[in-house]
């Protein structure tokens, strides 16, 4: 075995002086003189540049390049086929890597595996990039054209290193792998696999909590809108949830309620309306319409029920959604309303009655009448001006009508008061206002009253 750098290899080739010739790439000028054995190693030959140099891609903006190859290298003879000469050869890979990290060249050619290797070595990895493939070679072992006895003899000497011992041999220049067995490398692959997977669960169940918190979110901002009372009921009126922005109007703290029946939070009859209302939606589905009121600390409120009922499993008990909704308002402007019908049908009612009538005690009776009506008092009178006097003749109580005469001048008592000052006189505590006349209150057994001129 002789090593020498690769022309000289070839020039003792072509002297005689040695019988084969190993780690050559087959071309056709080669062949002319030597016989090759079957390739045994694919050798990728690649175009490397200086960081600094950009644009180099293929053989066509290659051109123009001052490119540095080993003497005597296949690199050289593909260079030439594609028409590009501008070549300065170096003896050895070392020298040709030296001459690059010096700034002799800055543009080389050479097999990947020692350019790698020998970058690496001159800590010059980062000064240098892989421009592209130029081509992929094979390396073959060759002996002088027509010696068949040689070439026989290689064969069959390479033929008998057993694969152990090439093994062997590729563990000692090589290294070996840092997972020698398969088992260990199928146990690595399968801990790296678990691994992925794991972090892939993990991400998973991240991104799931994250879509649950702002499904939560939103549905925690529907129920904040709704401005019903919302509970969770089963058919027994036994509460399971609550759910309220207004906890005002809640009969019972929400934290108390879960576990008790509405049998012990509410008074019977509001009670009974709601198990009325489940029942239905037990029936039906659902019930809607069901009103109670409830006295609470600060008033009187009403409430109307809507009831769904919730789907559940096979054999479970049944649960339904309950909302109050606070329709105090609603009814208090539903009686003014009422009220206010009733006012104008009495009005009208009474104009009737007036309309009909020419005798004025007869008028002023019906005005009277229409009056307590309206006002909703317990007895009223009507008076009429009789020489600069206002004199009442009728005192009508719970519609009992019974004879007075009361005469009153300008500025005496409530009446005189009107009759002087055209204004209406109301008062809550006839005992102490200084208008009332006492026998006359005495007399007819008021205590508040309201005079108004018509």
């Amino acid at each position: 075995l002789l090593g020498s750098d690769w022309a000289t290899a070839r020039q003792r080739m072509a002297e005689g002086q040695a019988d084969v010739i190993d780690t050559i790439f087959r071309t056709d000028e080669r062949e002319k003189t030597l016989d090759f054995t079957p390739p045994y190693a694919p050798i990728p030959v690649a175009i490397y540049t200086h960081a600094s140099i950009g644009g180099i891609v293929d053989l066509t903006t290659l051109r123009g390049f001052l490119i540095g190859a080993k003497d005597g290298d296949a690199c050289v003879d593909k260079l030439a086929s594609a028409g590009i000469s501008s070549v300065q050869t170096f003896s050895s890979y070392q020298t040709l890597v030296s001459a690059a990290i010096a700034g002799r060249v800055r543009v080389f050619c050479l097999d990947e595996p020692p350019a790698n290797y020998l970058l690496y070595l001159n800590n010059a990895g980062d000064l240098f990039n892989k421009a592209f493939t130029l081509y992929t070679g094979e390396f073959h072992r060759a002996v002088r054209h027509n010696d068949g006895d040689t070439m026989a003899l290689l064969l069959r000497g390479f033929s008998a290193i057993t694969p152990g011992e090439e093994q062997s041999l590729r563990d000692k220049w090589m290294g070996t792998p840092l997972y020698r067995t398969p088992y260990v490398r199928y146990l690595a692959y399968t801990l790296l696999a678990g691994s992925l997977l794991g972090v892939l669960l993990i991400a998973w169940v991240m991104s799931l909590r994250r879509i649950v918190r702002q499904r939560t979110a939103k549905l925690e901002a529907t129920l904040d809108a709704v401005p019903d009372l919302m509970f969770e009921l089963g058919l027994d009126g036994r509460y399971h949830d609550c759910h309220s922005r207004r906890p005002e109007l809640l009969a019972a703290p929400a934290d108390t309620l879960p576990g008790r029946r509405v049998t012990d939070v509410l008074p019977p009859a509001a009670a009974a309306s709601c198990l009325s209302a489940l029942h239905e939606a037990n029936e039906t589905g659902y019930s809607v319409g069901q009103q109670f009121e409830l006295m609470l600390d600060h008033g009187r409120f009403c409430f109307e029920l809507s009831v769904a009922r919730k789907p559940t499993g096979s054999g479970e008990e049944p649960r339904f959604i309950v909302l109050s909704r606070d329709v105090t308002a609603r009814k208090q402007t539903e009686a003014a309303l009422l009220r206010r019908s009733e006012q104008l049908e009495l009005m009208s009612l009474a104009s009737q009655r007036i309309n009909s009538e020419l005798d004025i005690p007869a008028v002023l009776r019906h005005l009277v009448a229409a009056a307590l009506q309206l006002t909703g008092a317990a007895a009223g009178t009507a008076a009429r001006v009789c020489a600069g006097q206002m004199v009442f003749s009728e005192y009508n109580e719970g519609g009992q009508l019974t004879p007075v005469d009361y005469r009153f001048d300008p500025g005496y008592g409530v009446p005189g008061q009107v009759m002087k000052t055209c204004k209406s006189h109301l008062s809550n505590d006839a005992e102490h206002d200084p208008f009332v006349i006492p026998g006359i209150r005495q007399a007819l057994g008021f205590t508040n009253l309201l005079d108004t001129p018509i």
